[in-house]
């Protein structure tokens, strides 16, 4: 039988349930292990999608777990150190969004899995939906006025 691709999910909040039943879709994954700062809600997930390990501290998953691959879902501050940590010692790394705080960033966690020759990907579904293109237009037809930032929530 051939190796099952073993996950671990750092960060246990909404986005870790959509990456779960993501890796659920395919029948060569293993969901080991969540991480998450507050225990019961790694706790909730690893029942949830039937992970065997359980950590507080994504070190301890990367040092212990024997995942090949990891989603980081956790708090956007923590998207490079979590990646670079998981990518040194050659875990396959999938992160959502932002991916990281900055450009160094970014730039450090792509030199950190070319070093190790995992494979680092960033989750940019959203560039995909309709909206995301009428927004586009709007911006580049200038009837949003003069961009400085944006977030946009739900919808």
């Amino acid at each position: 039988m051939a190796h099952k691709i073993r996950v671990g999910i750092v960060g246990s909040g909404g986005r870790a349930g959509a990456h779960a039943s993501a890796y659920l879709n395919f029948s060569g994954t293993e969901i080991v292990a969540f991480c998450d700062i507050v225990e019961e809600r790694a706790q909730s997930r690893a029942k949830e999608f039937g992970a065997t390990k359980v950590y507080t501290d994504y070190r301890s998953l990367i040092a212990e777990s024997g995942v090949d691959v990891i989603s980081i879902c956790s708090n956007n501050e923590t998207h490079a150190e979590v990646a670079i940590a998981a990518t040194e010692v050659g875990i396959h790394v999938l992160c959502e969004k932002p991916m990281g705080q900055s450009l160094k960033e970014c730039d450090d966690m792509i030199a950190a899995a070319a070093k190790s020759g995992v494979v680092l990907a960033c989750n940019f579904q959203s560039r995909f939906f309709p909206r995301t293109h009428w927004l586009k237009a709007q911006i580049e037809a200038g009837r949003l006025g003069d961009m400085v930032i944006a977030k946009g929530y739900g919808w």
